[in-house]
């Protein structure tokens, strides 16, 4: 039994003390701290004289010959007293052996390099450096399962600062300081599961900070602090199932994190700032969430999804704050290539270059498809909010915050197209809303589009909108909100089938949908007002189609037409337009039937018609003429009497009469309006129209220009307008069904009623019982103004 002196190895046992009890109270998160081992304890001064190292006494003066002249017990422990040890290589080969300095690294200086063979070796608290020392490659080698290294300081190195190698299990790299080594700072090599990295200072070394290659799978690199490492601060290639949390990965030379083939990892909590590449890049990884993490002035951008030899698949990037990526170019998000499946959910994206950026690899094939981006806020980006220069289709840009961008907030400058952008607020951006351009079959829906800035008003590619196509065939833009925008509501260019529909567009600074050189173009159910030129403008289209749009109040006109062939405009409310409602010059079988234009009478230009002006400006020769009257009405004829959606569209029936001469005239519209109108003894006249519909409802609804007052049990009211012809009396028989018949009214007791614009005036006539017709007089004069007449039965 060896017997132990105090003296100068007194204070040897204070150190083992206290590193047994620091074991016991912080044990680095490893299953083998220092108080579990109970073995033999040996220890090392260099303040020993040399004999020590050979009388096998359980003191030594180096660390190399307690390691190597002397048997050593499984589980024992090594406590090094401070001072500066000059070894070389040290190999460990003793299972659970424990090296533990007694001063600390600050003190416990050693001028050499750890080779850790065996299995549950623990190394704690010394100063490695490995400069110029010879066999010394790594500072510390780790090649067994089951190690700690743990607060100790490891430099100099001439490869890496710790290495572990392949399937060394479990080890625990804790609380070290490794900077200045040539290589790498941590390196851990393939099939090495369950290693975890917590708490380290790994800066300034040659190469990358921390990395981990083939099958390093269920890894841990948590609360360590990479920076100035000339590589990427954190490199993971092909390893899985690891969580990388609470660290602070900053100025590194390339990426601060970067995952290459790696799958199923947690980026969690991490502030990744200021690296010389991306904050973070995922390459040919899937099923990786990068969460709740601060990007912030990484030179390339935050975060990058690439697609590489293997497509990058599945990625959630969510609730991250990505900002201050300003050199030219860098993204906030980059999906390059084959990336797909992807969300992107919830981030905040500031002030970057450009916001999310969608591009084609320039090394593999493929581009982005299939990714959502859900409710991120993406804004004060130098250039756009959102770029798509790449799509393989089927992305979703949705319910996104994008605002106050330099450029554009949503530019689509190409790509496969079908791609959807939905329910998004897009605002206060120092160019369009959105752009797309040379990308077909998009879907822009449910967006608000407000106070974006604009082009030259130049109706080219220049100009601009709060939403622009160009080259964007068979495009849907359905149900957003445009407005109060810099230039034009919506401009379409050189594009083919584009559908907008049920959007609202107003107070723009320009047009509020401009077009030129479409074809197909379909435009139903939208609002265009307020804005300050027209409400529609377009000059160079085949068969444009107009239904059910209100273009009211804009400031220069309503509907602009130039050079085009075959436009259709039916039941649209085209009134309270300054200046004109209509206007079509070298345009071609203009169809503009079926609008209301603010006046039962018709628009002005058309007989007594005040509503918005309807104009046909022919071009022959290159001199540009008025069209006739006759022109114009074959053209409006029929419109509506009252406003749209009071009356049932397919009952509205015009009749234009010439040169009628004596006698009886009958208008039959009971195939459709339940009405025919005969005329008798009016003056001839050169020409003379009627206009016969039914509405919708027993009486005109509200928003009606009538606004009569109740009719008890009314059955159905007609529209009639006679205009051109000055004097004589009419006969109107009104038909109706037997089950349209309230229950309790009798045919013999029904009558015609005209409103008079205070009440209701039964007209002198009878009921045909037997063919189910009701027949009323009334005077011309009274239908020249429009009227409306209600069947209903005669008050008792």
């Amino acid at each position: 039994m060896t017997t132990f002196h105090w003296g100068s190895r007194g204070t040897l046992w204070l150190g083992l003390l206290a590193g047994i009890l620091w074991g016991i109270v912080n044990p680095v998160g490893s299953p083998m701290a220092l108080a579990d081992h109970g073995g033999p304890v040996v220890f090392v001064d260099v303040k020993n004289p040399p004999e020590e190292d050979e009388d096998c006494d359980a003191h030594f003066r180096t660390l190399k010959a307690a390691l190597e002249n002397c048997p050593l017990q499984e589980h024992g422990i090594i406590v090094v007293d401070p001072g500066v040890y000059d070894e070389g290589k040290l190999t460990v080969s003793v299972k659970g052996l424990v090296i533990q300095s007694s001063g600390g690294a600050q003190r416990t200086k050693i001028n050499g390099c750890f080779v850790l063979e065996a299995k549950q070796v623990e190394l704690r608290g010394f100063d490695v450096n490995a400069k110029d020392q010879q066999d010394c490659e790594n500072g510390v080698t780790v090649a067994n399962r089951e190690i700690v290294v743990a607060e100790n300081i490891v430099h100099e190195a001439a490869a890496h600062g710790i290495e572990v190698a392949e399937a060394s299990d479990n080890v625990t790299i804790a609380q070290n300081q490794l900077f200045n080594n040539e290589g790498i700072g941590i390196r851990v090599l393939g099939e090495s599961q369950g290693v975890q990295i917590l708490r380290n200072r790994v800066q300034s070394n040659g190469a990358s900070g921390i990395v981990l290659e083939g099958n390093a799978d269920r890894f841990t690199i948590s609360e360590n602090e990479v920076r100035l490492n000339l590589g990427t601060g954190v490199l993971v290639l092909g390893a899985d199932g690891g969580q990388i949390t609470d660290n602070a990965i900053t100025s590194n030379g390339l990426e601060g994190l970067k995952l290459d083939k790696a799958n199923d990892n947690v980026i969690v909590n991490n502030e990744i700032a200021a690296n010389g590449l991306f904050g973070v890049a995922l390459v040919g990884s899937d099923n990786n969430e990068v969460r709740s993490n601060a990007l912030v002035g990484n030179r390339a951008g935050g975060v990058a999804l690439r697609g590489n030899a293997v497509p990058t698949q599945r990625n959630t990037v969510e609730s991250n704050t990505i900002t201050e990526s300003t050199q030219s170019g860098a993204s906030g998000v980059l999906l390059e290539g084959d990336v797909t499946g992807s969300i992107i959910l919830k981030n905040t994206i500031t002030q970057n270059s450009i916001g999310v950026r969608f591009t084609r690899s320039d090394v593999t094939e493929g581009e982005p498809s299939n990714n959502t981006i859900d409710s991120n806020e993406i804004r004060e980006s130098d250039e756009d909010g959102v770029r798509i220069e790449a799509s393989f289709g089927l992305n979703l840009l949705r319910s996104n915050q994008i605002s106050e961008n330099n450029g554009v907030g949503v530019h689509v400058l190409g790509g496969m197209g079908n791609d959807t952008f939905a329910e998004n607020v897009i605002e206060n951006n120092g160019d369009d809303g959105i752009r797309i351009q040379d990308s077909p079959r998009n879907t822009l829906e449910a967006n608000e589009i407000t106070g974006n800035g604009g082009g030259d008003n130049s109706g080219g590619p220049t100009d601009g909108g709060a939403v622009v196509l160009v080259r964007a065939d068979s495009t849907v833009v359905r149900k957003n909100a445009l407005h109060d925008g810099e230039a034009n509501g919506l401009l379409i260019l050189e594009s083919k089938n584009v559908k907008v529909l049920e959007n609202t567009v107003e107070r723009h600074q320009q047009d509020g949908l401009k077009g030129r050189d479409l074809e197909g173009l379909l435009v139903e159910n939208n609002v265009f007002r307020m804005n300050r030129e027209r409400g529609i403008a377009i000059r160079g289209c085949a068969r444009p189609d107009f239904q059910h749009n209100v273009v009211v109040q804009n400031g220069l006109g309503g509907v602009f037409l130039a050079d085009c062939e075959g436009a259709n405009l039916q039941m649209n409310d085209i009134s309270d337009n300054l200046r004109f409602g209509l206007w079509a010059e070298n345009s071609a079988d203009i169809q503009a039937r079926r609008n209301w234009w603010g006046d039962p009478k018709g628009p002005a230009g058309v007989y007594e018609g005040s509503g918005n002006a309807v104009i046909l400006i022919g071009v022959q020769g290159g001199n540009s003429f008025p069209l006739e009257q006759d022109d114009i009405i074959r053209a409006v004829l029929p419109w509506l009497t009252d406003r749209v959606g009071q009356l049932q569209e397919p009952s509205v029936r015009g009749f234009l009469l010439t040169d009628f001469g004596p006698g009886k005239v009958e208008l039959d519209a009971m195939d459709r309006a339940d009405v025919r109108l005969s005329l008798f003894s009016v003056e001839k006249e050169e020409r003379g129209i009627a206009i016969l519909a039914k509405y919708e409802g027993a009486l005109p609804a509200e928003g009606s220009i009538y606004s009569p007052a109740p009719l008890a049990n009314a059955i159905k009211t007609v529209s009639v307008l006679i205009n051109g012809f000055g004097s004589g009396t009419a006969t109107l028989e009104v038909a109706y069904r037997d089950e349209e018949l309230p229950e309790g009214v009798v045919k013999e007791g029904l009558r015609l009623f005209y409103w008079d614009g205070s009440t209701w005036v039964p007209l002198p006539g009878k009921s045909l019982q037997g063919v189910n017709l009701v027949e009323g007089e009334i005077e011309v004069a009274l239908l020249r103004a429009g009227a409306i007449l209600a069947l209903a039965p005669q008050a008792p």
